[in-house]
C-alpha cells in the first residue's frame, strides 16, 4: 500500500500537483510553484497602462465653471459673478454644454421652478466632467457625459435629485419621460 501524500492547490489550469518536500527542492524555481504569476503581473500592468487618462488628470482650475451653453429645449439664462454661476431654467429644459466642470472654489446653482422640476445638462465635448466645487439646485439635476463624471473629494452636492450617467438620452425621450 502506498503512503498518502498531501495535495496542495497550485495556480494551474484545473490540475493539482503533489506537495514536494522542501528537503528535495530547498529553493524551487518560482515558475514551478506559481506558473501564472508572470501572466498575472502582465495583465495587471496592462490594466494600469490602459486606465483612462482622466483618472490621472489634474483637477480643473479652482474657479472653473461650465462653458459653451446651448439651450435645445425650454428656456435658460446664465448669470456669472466671479466663480459662481446661476442658471435659471424652465422645467424640462435641455442644456447642452461643451464642458461642465466645477473647480474647488467655484459653484453652480440651477434655479428651477420647484423641487419636482428637472433640467437635463448634456456635455457635448470630449472631456469628462470634473466636479470639485459646489453643485446645487432646488430641483432635479440630470448630468449626462459619455466621457464620464468625476466627483472630487471636496465636492458638495445639494439638489432635490441627481442623475449622472455616461449613457445617451435623446431630447424627445427626456421630454416625454422615457428614461431608458
Amino acid at each position: 500500500m502506498q503512503p498518502l501524500r498531501r495535495m496542495q492547490p497550485q495556480a494551474q489550469f484545473a490540475r493539482s500537483a503533489p506537495l514536494q518536500s522542501r528537503r528535495q527542492h530547498p529553493h524551487p524555481a518560482p515558475h514551478h510553484r506559481w506558473p501564472l504569476k508572470p501572466l498575472a503581473r502582465a495583465i495587471a500592468a496592462a490594466g494600469l497602462l490602459a486606465s483612462p487618462l482622466w483618472l490621472q488628470a489634474a483637477p480643473p482650475a479652482s474657479n472653473a465653471l461650465p462653458t459653451g451653453l446651448q439651450v435645445t429645449a425650454g428656456q435658460a439664462s446664465v448669470l456669472t459673478q466671479g466663480s459662481q454661476m446661476t442658471v435659471r431654467n424652465s422645467n424640462g429644459a435641455i442644456l447642452n454644454w461643451s464642458s461642465f466642470n466645477i473647480g474647488a472654489a467655484a459653484g453652480v446653482y440651477l434655479d428651477q421652478a420647484s423641487a419636482a422640476s428637472k433640467v437635463l445638462n448634456r456635455v457635448t465635448g470630449n472631456d469628462p466632467t470634473q466636479i470639485f466645487g459646489s453643485l446645487a439646485s432646488n430641483g432635479q439635476v440630470w448630468l449626462l457625459n459619455p466621457n464620464g463624471v468625476l466627483f472630487g473629494q471636496g465636492a458638495r452636492v445639494d439638489v432635490a435629485g441627481l442623475v449622472t450617467s455616461t449613457l445617451r438620452l435623446n431630447d424627445s425621450d427626456f421630454l416625454n419621460g422615457r428614461y431608458r
